[in-house]
């Protein structure tokens, strides 16, 4: 039985004015500079072969359908803070996208395993919550870095679970969609902040920047031993082990936490006159 066939919309069909297209080159940019060349081993993952294979498929697709339950549950929040209708059409596309995947990943489980594993999914669901407490609930800019935290900062992890060996072939397939989704949330929630911070004076925008660094330590320091933890499964299947993957997740994050987030005078300065020529030359 085949799934998780849906095609992903063109990201230049109704949002060209937020340049998702620069956005995408921009953050490919990232990717090839930061993360090793996967194209020699992304391919069709092959069925776990015995009970420790499928042990270890069940609780790392276990853990992540709850995270993703735990993202399209955060996501819903941002409607109650935000009333710009263009990041509230990113918000409802992303809810039926992370729902969907969770959907996928519970599914293959109980093909790979011939178990339901809802009542783990719950369960761990649960515990991110308690892990993460209500940050992503504290206003917008909790909502916010939520957003950065699970979107933007996420892509090592997303592609450790590609180069893994073991798996359900049919969620390969899947993934392209998938992994279609994620980089268009990326693209669009970026190119909408970058304009929306280049809009605030200096004085706002040290603000905003300020709190978000603040979210992004609390974030980061919560979850360090779950993302390690979740690498570790990963590793079991075949994914890169946790000290490539930490590596490579320092720079990534610290990388796009810059874009994202100019610090100094001179990056702020070259930050909003950036956005600026962007605007300039789309017009």
């Amino acid at each position: 039985m085949a799934f998780g066939d849906e095609k992903g919309f063109g990201a230049n069909t109704y949002f060209t004015k937020l340049d998702v297209e620069r956005e995408a080159r921009v953050f490919g940019e990232f990717q090839r500079r930061i993360i090793p060349d996967v194209s020699g081993l992304i391919s069709e993952a092959r069925l776990p072969e015995n009970d420790d294979e499928r042990d270890a498929y069940y609780h790392l697709y276990a853990t992540v359908a709850a995270q993703d339950l735990f993202i399209a549950q955060s996501t819903a929040l941002g409607l109650g803070v935000t009333d710009d209708a263009d990041l509230q059409s990113l918000i409802t596309r992303q809810i039926g996208d992370d729902g969907r995947h969770a959907s996928y990943f519970r599914e293959s489980i109980e093909f790979v395993t011939g178990r339901d594993p809802i009542k783990d999914i719950e369960a761990n669901l649960r515990a991110h919550w308690e892990l993460i407490g209500d940050l992503p609930r504290q206003g917008f800019l909790g909502w916010l870095a939520f957003e950065f935290d699970y979107e933007f900062y996420a892509v090592p992890e997303i592609i450790n679970a590609a180069v893994a060996t073991v798996g359900d072939p049919r969620l390969s397939h899947a993934g392209e969609g998938i992994y279609a989704d994620e980089a268009f949330h990326r693209h669009f929630l970026s190119a909408w902040w970058r304009r929306h911070l280049s809009q605030q004076s200096v004085e706002k925008q040290r603000e905003l920047i300020g709190k978000l660094l603040e979210y992004d330590r609390t974030y980061r320091a919560l979850k360090a031993d779950y993302y390690k933890g979740v690498i570790t499964k990963m590793h079991r299947l075949g994914g890169w082990p946790w000290d490539v993957v930490k590596e490579i997740t320092l720079n990534w994050h610290r990388e796009v936490r810059d874009y994202l987030l100019p610090q100094s005078a001179h990056a702020l300065r070259s930050f909003t006159d950036g956005v600026a020529s962007e605007d300039a030359q789309a017009q």
